[in-house]
């Protein structure tokens, strides 16, 4: 069974020198019941193939290690908010690293962090692997525009038929920027316009679609340095838009839009003054008489053969289409385009 720890209304800290490591042949997990006050880590936990379920605010006195995975294999790890706790910081002061590894394939188990991570005090570094990933709160403080890790985001999928991340959340700061990998993909699921910031540090989304729940609008900056923006593709779901800012860094994204007839995605605004690379087609569509406007703000280089469509299918406005610097493609007449716009201008 798991090791359990009740703590009725007081704080709980680790105080150990060493790491918690349980190695139960039976796969015993750890499970912490707060009482929506405060779990304080200073030292690693390691289970053989059990869960970690921490049911509390927590605070990283230390950089800390949450490990079930066996051979590849692993369990879940949960840090909930039924008792009003479920966020991450460092304790007052300092900044903290938290690595989380719940397996790296085939029965590796979920990551679920259901608060806000570093709003208080900042994080590090936040490392995570595993299948299913879900943050359900935001990375930072959205009211003071503060990142809540001061290095890089890491999420490494499994590569399964299920490996997913979802955000629930609508603000993400990190300043060293965010390294995601889902094969099965991104679903931003917070349902108000979605936020990923980082200070002149890449943002990369390499493998999966990312999917906007309705009102997701997705909104990407990675400063006015070189930070550079890398997405592998986008659908919406109810004429999202997606603004793409790199400072002057590159964007790289695949297509945006699931087809011309879905309308999935409204305005789509690319900026980048190392270059915009176009790996797929951009469709848009009408959002209640606001035109589905693509927008590239810099050199757009052509990756692949592909379309950009504005029209709405639905009998709606037509979108315009504005390239603002040279297009080219990236090797000599390899790459060709067709724009669609209806009523719309292309310039």
């Amino acid at each position: 069974p798991p090791a359990r720890v009740m703590a009725g209304a007081a704080d709980v800290v680790q105080t150990a020198a060493g790491a918690l490591d349980i190695n139960d042949p039976a796969g015993g997990g750890f499970i912490i019941n707060g009482a929506g006050s405060t779990t304080t880590l200073t030292a690693n936990i390691d289970t053989d193939s059990g869960a970690v379920v921490i049911d509390d605010a927590v605070l990283l006195a230390a950089n800390v290690r949450i490990k079930t995975d066996n051979a590849g294999a692993g369990a879940n790890i949960e840090i909930l908010d039924d008792s009003g706790g479920g966020s991450v910081d460092s304790t007052t002061g300092n900044t903290f690293s938290l690595t989380l590894i719940a397996g790296t394939g085939a029965g590796a188990g979920n990551i679920t962090l259901e608060g806000d991570i570093g709003a208080s005090d900042a994080l590090s570094a936040l490392s995570i692997t595993g299948n299913q990933v879900i943050l359900g709160g935001d990375i930072g403080d959205s009211v003071g525009s503060a990142a809540g890790v001061t290095g890089q985001v890491t999420i490494n999928g499994t590569g399964e038929a299920d490996d997913s991340t979802t955000f629930g959340g609508t603000y993400y700061d990190a300043d060293g920027g965010f390294d995601l990998t889902a094969d099965t993909g991104f679903s931003l699921a917070g349902g108000a316009a979605t936020g990923f910031l980082s200070n002149n540090a890449d943002i990369a989304f390499i493998t999966g679609t990312i999917v906007l729940a309705d009102g997701s609008h997705l909104a990407i900056n990675t400063g006015s340095g070189g930070g550079n923006i890398a997405l592998a593709a986008i659908t919406g779901t109810s004429v999202e838009d997606v603004i793409l800012e790199a400072g002057t860094g590159s964007v790289t994204v695949g297509q945006i839009g699931t087809d011309a007839a879905s309308d999935d995605i409204n305005q789509v605004s690319l900026s980048g003054a190392a270059g915009i690379t176009l790996n797929g087609a951009i469709f848009t569509g009408d959002d209640a008489g606001t035109p589905g406007d693509v927008t590239l703000n810099d050199p757009v280089s052509l990756g692949d053969t592909l379309a950009i469509d504005t029209t709405d299918d639905s009998s709606g406005v037509d979108g315009a289409v504005t390239f603002s610097g040279t297009l080219q493609s990236t090797s000599a007449f390899s790459q060709g385009l067709t724009l669609t716009a209806g009523s719309g201008n292309v310039t």
